[in-house]
């Protein structure tokens, strides 16, 4: 089994399914339409399509061209044309052979997002490495530790402070 593109109609992905391993192309996804009550043959209705195609790697959205797809196949079965029409003549009457098939069903999966998309998403600022983030964690420790330190020599400064001044008032006969 592998894994297949649900699309919709403008060739984005909506879901994900399972497919036999040896299933390629497009497939088209009918829904059909409920009862009308007069009783009149309803025609299904086109909703989508599995597309059994490998998604071109790197795209942020990517989209599925259906022009691209039909020129595939209409290229394609143009080949296998060309190539059975050599086969089939007489060696000695043949021309060279047909190059061969260099189409790449990939190419139909193309970037569905516009250029101002994709410069505002490379324009934002990328989230930080673990290592950035445990660089400033300690640098943010070793502040705090200091900050600390610092708490706690106020701290010995005002308990010192007050001792000395319980220390007067009752001496003055204030506290008793």
């Amino acid at each position: 089994m592998k894994e297949a593109i649900i699309v919709n109609l403008d060739g984005y992905m909506t879901d994900v399914t399972l497919v036999a391993d040896d299933v390629t192309g497009v497939f088209p996804i009918y829904q059909q339409p409920g009862k009308s009550e007069s009783e009149e043959v309803v025609e299904p209705v086109l909703t989508g399509h599995t597309v059994a195609v490998p998604v071109t790697p790197g795209l942020y959205k990517p989209r599925f061209d259906f022009a691209a797809w039909e020129t595939y196949q209409t290229t394609l079965e143009a080949y296998r044309i060309s190539l059975a029409t050599w086969q089939g003549t007489p060696e000695e009457d043949r021309a060279s052979e047909p190059p061969s098939w260099t189409g790449e069903m990939s190419a139909c999966w193309i970037e569905g997002l516009t250029q101002e998309e994709l410069d505002a998403i490379k324009n934002t600022v990328p989230p930080k490495s673990t290592e950035q983030k445990l660089e400033e964690s300690l640098a943010l420790v070793a502040q705090l530790r200091q900050e600390i330190a610092v708490q706690k020599d106020i701290n010995a400064a005002n308990s010192a402070d007050f001792m000395a001044l319980v220390d007067y008032l009752a001496e003055k006969g204030v506290l008793d």
